[in-house]
């Protein structure tokens, strides 16, 4: 079973534990599974967690994610890849769970597979601050059949889904684990690590682990244009080059807006505000000097954004900022529009 250590839940000072039992039952669930979460310095049974079906065996992952609700003790996610939906398919779940023992394990957040076998919560992982909103980040493995697995970054703050990492083959069932890496290359940027256990080299199932390194995605070549003189401002996009099958059905889309923001669309997370700006550039309505708006990304997943900005614009514009972020999104074969993944946002001040 799983074992997890996610803090001094009791705040007794003595760290406190979490023990997964894949095998237990409830009297009319055999095989449901339970989690006892136990007092590190009395082994107190504090709280159980059970299982919602029969040969469900839960808990499949545990996780620690440090205080997100602001209580003063650490909290958890814990999953169960068998887990039924409402129709009854076994889709797979996520549960944060308040650490503090007088919420009896409370359930503050909960998240559902798409699809049946997808096993949603193969693995969990607490990450890095991707989207820097001071709260940690969170990685949920889903090593299913339907997508040769998936690997899901959802924000710790909101729940929002931030980005999907693909895997290189139908067969290959990434997430089967995932793991914060920090900043192994001192880039400022963080990085996470993949596991896949059936990734083939040369036909072989020998399986593989990928270390990802996740930046902005979006590079300006300036931050401000004279309302004056006028100027060009390229922005560079570096989405990762290899979350997909068929690199020629990958495209981007910019996003813009009168300021950065957080807004909920299509089940995601947005790094900008709500507003007509942008509403106009996610219906693919651009201003005159953005030349290429929407595109194809290449082999690497790279593009470049170009707007001209013409000399002698108006003056009553200064002092405006707006902010700028891109979409990667797939065409698939099957006629789907898969959403990948947002940039963090730059922004561009208009000056006289």
């Amino acid at each position: 079973g799983s074992v997890c250590c996610p803090g001094d839940l009791d705040l007794d000072g003595s760290l406190d534990y979490i023990i997964g039992a894949a095998g237990a039952d409830l009297l009319n669930l055999p095989d449901c599974g339970s989690a006892f979460v136990r007092s590190g310095s009395t082994g107190y049974l504090m709280t159980r967690l059970n299982g919602e079906s029969y040969s469900e065996f839960f808990p499949q992952d545990i996780a620690g994610t440090g205080d997100i609700n602001g209580d003063g003790s650490p909290d958890f996610l814990i999953s169960s890849e068998m887990g039924l939906d409402v129709a009854g398919d076994k889709v797979g779940y996520v549960r944060l769970i308040s650490g503090n023992p007088a919420d009896n394990g409370a359930e503050l957040r909960r998240w559902e597979g798409s699809v049946a076998y997808e096993h949603l919560g193969s693995s969990l992982a607490s990450t890095s601050d991707f989207d820097e909103d001071g709260t940690v980040d969170f990685l949920f493995g889903a090593d299913g059949d339907p997508f040769g697995g998936r690997v899901y970054l959802h924000s710790g703050a909101t729940g929002e889904r931030l980005w999907i990492f693909e895997s290189e083959g139908w067969t290959a069932v990434l997430g089967s684990d995932v793991a914060d890496a920090g900043d192994i290359n001192g880039d400022g940027s963080f990085n996470v690590v993949l596991g896949s256990s059936h990734a083939t080299d040369a036909g072989a199932k020998k399986g593989a682990l990928y270390l990802y390194s996740f930046g902005a995605m979006i590079e300006a070549s300036a931050n401000w244009v004279s309302l004056s003189s006028g100027g060009t401002v390229n922005w560079s996009l570096d989405f990762p080059p290899d979350y997909v099958h068929e690199y020629d059905r990958l495209f981007y889309a910019l996003l813009a807006s009168d300021s950065v923001g957080m807004t909920r669309a299509y089940g995601w997370q947005i790094p900008l505000a709500a507003g007509s700006v942008l509403t106009s550039t996610m219906n693919g309505h651009y201003p005159s000097v953005v030349q290429n708006g929407t595109g194809q990304l290449d082999i690497n997943g790279d593009a470049t954004i170009t707007a001209i900005f013409p000399a002698g614009m108006p003056p009553g514009l200064a002092g405006r900022t707006y902010a700028l972020s891109a979409a990667s999104y797939e065409l698939t074969t099957w006629g789907e529009f898969m959403l990948h993944g947002i940039t963090r946002p730059a922004t561009l001040e208009l000056v006289p």
